[in-house]
């Protein structure tokens, strides 16, 4: 299970990084080097990881402790946990617009600007979204059709 978690893991950061590319070419009008590009991603999938976990620890700390049997403390929990999630997204685009603008040059060698990489993780983030979207219906799709076919109703 954890060959295949790594895998996958492996194949997500080489196709975010052909997508960032892709964003990068469409929007400044020239592509960065696939390198970069995979360095971008990982650098921002591990600044966002550490960050989404400083985020849950100081919002949601108190929930370990939590009576099960409270709706109030579970409603609270609720809106901690949806706060983390809109915060993450945030703190995702922020990060990816700051790795894009240390890491990704023009090719005279200037600088994007932060606005620059900002509206470029922005769009890359909608693209990404997008697609896990599209890829999360295929597999809902098939694995449902297969699971139906298992079970007899097909």
């Amino acid at each position: 299970m954890l060959i295949i978690m790594l895998i996958a893991a492996v194949i997500g950061v080489l196709i975010g990084a052909l997508i960032l590319k892709f964003v990068i070419k469409l929007l400044e009008k020239f592509s960065p080097s696939y390198g970069k590009s995979i360095l971008v991603v990982i650098l921002s999938f591990v600044l966002g990881f550490i960050v989404n976990i400083v985020l849950t620890m100081l919002l949601m700390g108190g929930g370990a402790a939590m009576d099960p049997t409270d709706p109030g403390a579970a409603a609270a929990l609720g809106g901690a946990s949806l706060l983390v999630m809109g915060l993450s997204i945030v703190a995702s685009v922020l990060i990816y617009a700051f790795v894009i603008n240390l890491l990704v040059k023009r090719p005279d060698g200037s600088a994007f600007g932060f606005g620059r990489a900002l509206l470029n993780a922005l769009v890359y983030m909608i693209v990404m979204v997008v697609l896990g979207l599209i890829i999360g219906i295929i597999f809902g799709i098939v694995f449902g059709a297969a699971m139906m076919g298992a079970a007899g109703m097909g």
